[in-house]
């Protein structure tokens, strides 16, 4: 990346968020056949430092930290082993004013077994805005 012509100065604020496999909520949905399905799972949370100022002029970073401590960069794919065979999540985020959310969402379509290997997930977030 590069920056040019940069005359104001820029603040930077960093967020660490540890979600467990409690604060995942589903997103689910109403089927044609009636049933309902779990198509991803979020975890929301405030966060001070996403402004109005910093939607329009600033930017937002968010890593999701694996388990050997490496940053990386959302979205993010996971490849995982479990009891059905190998399978791949996808780790994703939006955001808006004051808040940061988390998504969750299983890219070949095993969201239970997703839901049963979770655990803890780490994430940065990193906020930055002018003065």
């Amino acid at each position: 990346m590069l920056l040019t012509g940069c005359s104001e100065k820029a603040h930077m604020t960093t967020w660490y968020y540890n979600v467990k496999q409690s604060e995942w909520v589903p997103h689910v949905i109403l089927n044609a056949d009636q049933t309902y399905t779990t198509d991803f799972f979020y975890a929301a949370f405030r966060n001070e430092d996403i402004t109005e100022d910093v939607l329009i002029n600033g930017a937002v970073f968010v890593y999701f930290i694996d388990e050997d401590g490496r940053d990386n960069l959302l979205p993010y794919e996971k490849y995982l082993l479990g009891g059905y065979g190998p399978y791949q999540e996808m780790l994703e985020y939006q955001i808006e004013n004051g808040v940061i959310t988390f998504i969750l969402k299983s890219t070949d379509f095993q969201i239970d077994q997703t839901v049963d290997n979770l655990g803890t997930l780490k994430f940065k977030v990193v906020v930055l805005s002018s003065y």
